[in-house]
């Protein structure tokens, strides 16, 4: 045998079995499996185990549940349900309201209110004019846009367009507020009062209401009343369009005292008016009228 040969079989030799170092080429071990395994069981049982649970809601708690969101949706529609009626051109509107007030509209003018939530609170809106004959009870509030006029039970007219404020007492009594200036004034019976651009007010004897009311019996007062307030009236009562020359439209010296009764022709009617002025109208198309200058009365 070669030195060769005889190097590597001592190598294999020495080399051997690795688990031949160990006693009887086995591992020895200190504890034996069973008693692991109730050591792991035994650390085990020892901890808390945290676990989410759903609890399912109560049948009373889901019935609360459901009444609160069905009295919300109900209250909802109460408080914002809202009737509006809109009287147009030439027209009048009587509307009852849920306590037996009553509203009277004239020509061009709208009222909304709450009729489901007006127990609570009795609230209208207007835009344009209108007579109210108010049934005792709660306040009672007219809102227009910079005013508010309340009251418990009473009779007046309030007048409130574009720029324009009047309230007439005809019974009992009204306070009339500015949102302008937060200025209050309280009316009684026979007054009125005017309010300013600036949310003053001017008051005035208005002799019962009389009138302020006119309107409803058909008839139209107007007391140094602008030219152009004059025309936008007659529009209103006939349902038709009054172009005025820009000249006399921006003489607001101009005013205009008298009546007029809404069974005239209205031709009749712009005539009564252009006369004392020395102007003068023409038809220019259906419905339609130009208020021009009478040069033949230069």
């Amino acid at each position: 045998m070669s030195d060769s040969n005889r190097k590597y079989n001592n190598m294999e030799r020495q080399k051997g079995d690795p688990l031949d170092h160990f006693t009887g080429g086995k591992v020895e071990w200190s504890r034996s499996a069973s008693d692991i395994w109730a050591d792991i069981e035994s650390d085990i049982s020892g901890k808390k185990i945290h676990r989410h649970t759903y609890r399912r809601p109560m049948r009373w708690q889901m019935s609360a549940a459901a009444a609160i969101l069905v009295l919300f949706s109900i209250t909802t529609v109460m408080r914002f349900y809202s009737r509006t009626i809109i009287s147009g051109a030439g027209e009048l509107s009587e509307i009852v309201l849920p306590d037996g007030s009553s509203i009277t509209l004239n020509s061009r003018s709208t009222v909304s209110y709450h009729p489901m939530w007006w127990y609570i609170e009795r609230s209208v809106s207007l835009e344009g004019e209108a007579w109210f004959q108010v049934a005792e009870g709660g306040d009672f509030k007219v809102i227009s846009e910079d005013f508010i006029t309340a009251v418990t039970g009473t009779s007046f007219n309030i007048f409130s367009r574009e720029d324009e404020y009047e309230v007439a007492c005809a019974e009992g009594s009204v306070m009339v507020s500015s949102l302008l200036s937060g200025i209050e004034t309280v009316l009684v019976a026979g007054e009125k009062v005017i309010a300013t651009r600036e949310g003053d007010f001017l008051r005035e004897v208005d002799e019962g209401a009389a009138e302020s009311s006119s309107w409803m019996r058909g008839v139209f007062y107007f007391t140094s009343a602008a030219l152009a307030d004059v025309f936008r009236e007659i529009e209103n009562q006939y349902g038709v369009v009054i172009e005025v020359d820009h000249v006399i439209a921006g003489d607001e010296e101009v005013t205009f005292t008298g009546y007029f009764p809404k069974s005239n022709r209205i031709e009749d009617v712009l005539e009564l008016v252009c006369i004392p002025f020395g102007i003068k109208f023409e038809q220019s198309g259906e419905g339609v009228y130009r208020i021009i200058p009478d040069e033949t009365q230069e």
